[in-house]
């Protein structure tokens, strides 16, 4: 994940290529959202109080989400 996302900022940053288009450069590195928050669950899931946690801060990121795009 992290050698996709050096990569991209070479291309974007580095190199300028369509760094006015920010659209275009939010589907090289949002995937990482995600696939952290689920390594994150699943290394912590022998901490109770930490996974609840965790999943808290899901639901409420969900639902600020959904309000932010009604």
């Amino acid at each position: 994940v992290f050698s996709v996302f050096l990569f991209d900022m070479l291309i974007h940053v580095g190199f300028n290529f369509a760094s006015a288009d920010v659209y275009i450069m939010t589907a090289h590195w949002a995937f990482v959202i995600p696939v952290a928050g689920g390594y994150l669950i699943k290394e912590q899931s022998s901490h109770y109080a930490l996974c609840i946690m965790n999943y808290a801060l899901i639901i409420m990121i969900t639902l600020f989400l959904l309000w932010h795009n009604l």
